[in-house]
């Protein structure tokens, strides 16, 4: 450890912030919840089903819109978007690329 050398303007940031914009307003009629995933995986059918425990951000849709801010790790490729309605129907997912800091749906 004593050859060690790291610069003082060495700045190591694991976490990112990111913004999503939500606008479900043509997705989505009523009451309506989104979450944001980290982790998810494929089923044979093709459906994205996140890991529950890897939520990172979530909130009620007001008029099919919301903006949420939230941190996930620098290694994240994208993220699993969830909206789920209170009507009973399955829930309209959709992969995000995590290619900036300003996401949107």
């Amino acid at each position: 450890m004593e050859d060690l050398s790291i610069p003082d303007d060495f700045d190591y940031r694991p976490i990112e912030a990111y913004s999503l914009l939500v606008d479900a307003t043509n997705d989505v009629n009523g009451r309506a919840f989104v979450s944001v995933y980290t982790e998810f995986s494929e089923k044979a059918s093709g459906e994205l089903e996140p890991n529950y425990e890897s939520k990172v951000a979530s909130q009620a849709l007001r008029n099919g819109k919301a903006e949420l801010n939230f941190n996930a790790a620098e290694h994240v490729g994208s993220f699993l978007v969830e909206i789920w309605t209170y009507d009973g129907n399955d829930p309209v997912k959709k992969l995000v690329t995590a290619s900036s800091e300003k996401l949107t749906w």
